[in-house]
């Protein structure tokens, strides 16, 4: 019964045995060897393997290309005239290989079904070959006839056969016919994924050094002027689009988690505006707010009907934190711990007159009772407010904006150019 035999660096390995297990499962028997032993013996099995396959199929990679016996093991597949299928796994195709199709698997991806039909119909085949269902022995009927006289039966026996072959040859050239139509079917399918990888990849350069130009020499079309600056931040539409829409959401179930977590601890700090200064970031200002609001509303009428009169608080800081990125000030650390520092200032003049009109300077977080002490020692409630949360603030918002900076610089440039404002943060790759 026909095989495959693949020739491989043993430290391709990996991918290998993931190849040889989807052959598997699609029916085709593999020979594959360990690369345990290289003695004589081991490499007197390798030969006979493979002058017995019926296909050969070469992982190309920098590893195979170093290796002597893959070079061996493919200069007698061409002496015996294998069938020969070639996967470029790593690396750049073969020179001494240019005439024969190769399938681009650097994603590291199998190959698709086609691809595994293809060699289904080659052992198929080489099958049909050894153990054709004709067979042509017409000695003894010969000499029965010629002993007994019968040369007409000998004459009808020997015609019989000729048709016989002749019929068995018309069908194996039908059946080469198809499988040449096949293949070439497969080799343009496979050109044209080639062609439609190296478009999406030439695609990806071209927008990739266009930002690394903008970045260096400030002259690429992304390069954004302080006037273009402003009137991106003033026009809604600059802020939203598909990546907005579907990162919102996600934000906004940030907020809540964190900040029930914090409320149930009565930790002294907030950590509630992680997903809105995350928004307001790779976004802009206006989705940012829109983060904010939606945050204590939905919160509030959920979970916790206290947090609704904070809402204010909550979308300027996602207003702050966008318009800051998109002046630069996320690109670096020291300067995020700005942004951090001007957003704290701010929620605090914000939240002071909130927390002292509306709940008498005592909340549910977990500073009160500074707030509480100060009051002890004559201070008003307004200064005793005003106090801790200056003191707090600071601390939670250059932590939450440093968090938000981590988690930007950890995305891959492929993800951040897909939301509006790729520009707000500092790409890999870039100086």
């Amino acid at each position: 019964m026909g095989y495959i035999f693949i020739s491989y660096s043993h430290q391709d390995k990996d991918y290998v045995h993931k190849l040889h297990q989807q052959l598997f499962e699609h029916g085709l028997d593999v020979w594959i060897d360990s690369r345990l032993d290289y003695g004589s013996r081991w490499s007197h099995e390798i030969e006979k393997r493979l002058r017995e396959c019926s296909v050969f199929i070469l992982v190309m990679s920098s590893n195979s290309r170093e290796s002597e016996w893959v070079e061996n093991e493919l200069t007698l597949a061409r002496e015996l005239k294998k069938t020969i299928y070639t996967l470029l796994l790593e690396g750049d195709p073969w020179w001494n290989l240019r005439t024969i199709q190769y399938l681009d698997v650097r994603n590291r991806e199998l190959p698709p079904a086609k691809f595994f039909v293809s060699l289904a119909n080659i052992i198929h085949q080489s099958n049909e070959d050894n153990n054709p269902n004709i067979s042509i022995n017409i000695a003894g009927d010969v000499q029965g006839n010629i002993v007994v006289g019968n040369h007409n039966k000998v004459r009808a026996s020997i015609t019989k056969s000729d048709e016989a072959k002749n019929s068995h040859t018309k069908k194996l050239k039908q059946d080469e016919e198809a499988r040449k139509i096949e293949g070439e079917k497969l080799r343009e399918e496979v050109v044209a994924d080639r062609k439609v990888q190296e478009k999406e990849e030439a695609n990806r350069y071209a927008l990739e050094k266009d930002l690394k130009k903008k970045v260096n020499t400030g002259k690429s079309s992304l390069e954004l002027t302080r006037k273009e600056i402003e009137r991106k931040n003033f026009f809604l539409t600059y802020d939203f689009n598909a990546m907005t829409l579907v990162l919102i959401p996600v934000a906004v179930s940030i907020n809540i988690v964190l900040g029930q977590i914090v409320v149930l601890l009565k930790l002294p700090i907030y950590l509630d505006s992680v997903g809105t200064i995350l928004v307001g970031v790779l976004c802009g200002p206006w989705a940012g707010a829109l983060t904010g609001a939606l945050s204590t509303f939905i919160w509030g009428i959920t979970v916790d009907s206290n947090t609704l009169p904070w809402w204010p608080v909550a979308t300027i800081i996602g207003y702050i934190t966008g318009s800051m990125a998109g002046r630069g000030f996320f690109i670096s650390w020291w300067k995020v711990v700005i942004t951090g520092f001007v957003v704290a200032l701010t929620a605090t003049i914000i939240s002071t007159p909130i927390s002292v009109y509306l709940y008498g300077g005592i909340t549910a977080s977990g500073f009160s009772f500074f707030i509480t002490y100060l009051l002890q020692t004559g201070q008003g409630i307004i200064s005793a407010v005003f106090s801790t949360s200056f003191l707090v603030e600071p601390v939670d918002k250059i932590v939450t904006t440093i968090m938000v900076f981590a988690i930007v610089q950890n995305l891959s440039n492929r993800f951040i150019l897909r939301f509006p404002r790729p520009e707000n943060v500092k790409l890999k790759g870039t100086l």
